[in-house]
């Protein structure tokens, strides 16, 4: 089995998270996704946000490391960071990125206390906290 390491992208408008769906699944989740073999952590997550939502974002600090089970197996740790420059997230039309239409079902700004199916659970405290640099398990 490969574990593989993943970013994820903390965008907050509103009081509210952007939240994504994927392609066949019902659960909600921060965009991101997997690290390139040599590629740095922040490089990685811009890659991504513009590969699924066409957006060059602007990566502050990192709040979270994350490490979660699947299949009673540790994954790969997944780190959170900030995303500076939200207002440009609000209007996305994925249907001409490179990845987004294949990957992604939904893209929406989400309240997570009031989102069914969202993963890791804690993600709604994210919007509670100031300053969060935390390694949970």
């Amino acid at each position: 089995m490969v574990v593989k390491s993943r970013v994820r992208a903390v965008i907050t408008y509103q009081a509210k998270l952007l939240l994504v769906q994927h392609q066949g699944y019902n659960t909600w989740c921060l965009p991101g996704g997997g690290i390139e073999a040599g590629e740095g952590l922040k490089d990685a997550l811009k890659r991504e946000l513009f590969e699924e939502l066409g957006v060059h974002a602007d990566i502050g600090k990192l709040l979270v490391v994350h490490q979660f089970k699947e299949d009673g197996y540790y994954q790969g740790p997944e780190f959170f960071f900030e995303v500076t420059n939200p207002h440009d997230f609000v209007q996305l039309d994925i249907r001409n990125t490179s990845h987004g239409q294949a990957e992604i079902a939904k893209a929406e700004f989400k309240d997570p206390s009031q989102t069914e199916n969202i993963r890791p659970s804690f993600l709604n405290q994210l919007l509670h906290q100031q300053d969060m640099l935390v390694v949970l398990e």
